[in-house]
């Protein structure tokens, strides 16, 4: 083999290994692509079958009014570390909860947004903890999520990983 040939060689195996490491590369950031809309759903449920069962324990008889504790997560187990918020929505009477996710692995990021509607709220009242820019749904230290077009939102990490919701009729 002459001098020629092996800088083709060489070469050939140069570009080739690149190839490789990219397609690893894009198939590595698909899967924690993946990883990371399946956490950001799962919290989603999670908060919504939170506030499901707060609902359905306001509609019991003789219940008039309800405080519940909602479970957020603070650690992030397949990542090195995460944020995200969590947006409470009364759209037209239906309650929707917003998830936005970003998640670090290495030097990989990736972020995503999912949503689930909760329920139909026109004859409860819920306040959640936390603030909100509309004046009008303010109550407190509380949001009145009863209202058409008010919200509120949680921002993670943060000091407390318990957030409260009252429920009365």
């Amino acid at each position: 083999m002459n001098a020629l040939q092996t800088a083709v060689s060489m070469a050939f195996a140069g570009l080739l290994s690149v190839l490789i490491a990219y397609i690893v590369n894009v198939q590595a950031q698909m899967a924690f692509d993946q990883e990371t809309v399946s956490m950001a759903q799962a919290l989603a449920d999670s908060v919504a079958n939170q506030i499901r069962a707060g609902i359905s324990s306001i509609t019991l008889p003789n219940v008039y009014r309800f405080n519940m504790s909602i479970a957020l997560p603070s650690f992030s187990p397949p990542f090195d570390s995460f944020f995200y918020s969590i947006k409470l929505v009364n759209e037209n009477d239906i309650l929707v909860v917003y998830v936005n996710m970003t998640a670090y692995r290495g030097s990989g990021v990736s972020s995503t947004s999912v949503y689930k509607a909760v329920y139909n709220i026109t004859n409860i009242k819920i306040y959640a903890q936390g603030t909100t820019p509309l004046a009008t749904c303010s109550q407190g230290d509380l949001v009145d999520l009863s209202q058409r077009g008010c919200y509120v939102v949680w921002q993670m990490p943060a000091p407390t990983y318990v957030k409260y919701l009252v429920f009365t009729k």
